[in-house]
């Protein structure tokens, strides 16, 4: 995966946000990592980008659950899980939210 500009500056503010440093991170998606710096990281992401890390969620097989799914097709006003799995795993959704 090739990093943009855009990611590759986010992922160096979520280094100093989480006070990682970047030198002894790599250009690759966060979220296919484990363990605590990962996990550090990826709350810095979550906090400054969530569409991005939606999508880097995703990247790694990440998506909506069958709950979930099943919520937005009844039409009724989603549940507190419901809209939390919306935000990991749905740019589009995270966008919407952000601009209203």
């Amino acid at each position: 995966m090739k990093f943009t500009p855009k990611q590759i500056q986010l992922l160096n503010r979520a280094c100093k946000m989480a006070g990682i440093d970047s030198s002894k991170i790599s250009p690759t998606n966060p979220f296919e990592k484990s363990g605590s710096t990962a996990g550090m990281l990826q709350a810095a992401i979550a906090e400054l980008d969530p569409a991005q890390a939606a999508r880097w969620r995703v990247a790694t097989g990440g998506s909506l659950s069958v709950a979930t799914m099943a919520e937005l097709q009844g039409g009724e006003e989603l549940s507190a899980a419901a809209q939390a799995d919306l935000w990991a795993h749905d740019p589009e959704f995270v966008a919407e939210f952000q601009q209203q």
